[in-house]
């Protein structure tokens, strides 16, 4: 049986419901209404995005962030309050995989080129994450424990 991403990719394939991406320059906390969305990341700026809280959305939530506009700023993504050491996956860039676990956040450093991305998809108790760059430390992992 296909994962709900999967199902909504042979969605799209076939003419179902597309997503439009929204690009994002501030401040922002999501919402179970969120579900699939297409995160055009603006770094011109240094703001966070929260990602909902785990108990609000089911299994299968995700959103995709991607680099749509090189800068100076940064741009953390992170579970909600509460939901703290809950992301994990890994984190690729040209040199290098790194292992996510127990982790509070996914930062679009600086660094980070145009087309970077980072999903992220609820399995309904943990953030399963897949950060990609084509640069080295285009994303950063922070734990605060």
């Amino acid at each position: 049986m296909p994962s709900p991403f999967q199902t909504r990719q042979i969605a799209r394939q076939i003419g179902g419901p597309t997503y439009n991406p929204t690009m994002l320059a501030a401040t922002k906390v999501l919402n179970s209404g969120d579900d699939g969305q297409i995160w055009l990341i603006d770094l011109d700026a240094t703001f966070s995005i929260t990602l909902p809280k785990l108990s609000t959305v089911s299994a299968g939530w995700n959103a995709t962030f991607h680099n749509n506009d090189e800068g100076s700023g940064a741009v953390t993504v992170s579970p909600a309050t509460g939901d703290e050491d809950t992301m994990y996956g890994h984190k690729i860039d040209v040199t290098d995989t790194v292992a996510i676990a127990d982790s509070d956040a996914i930062v679009f450093a600086a660094a980070s080129l145009l087309g970077d991305r980072l999903y992220c998809e609820s399995d309904g108790t943990r953030w399963h994450v897949e950060a990609m760059s084509s640069v080295n430390n285009g994303h950063t992992v922070t734990d605060s424990d």
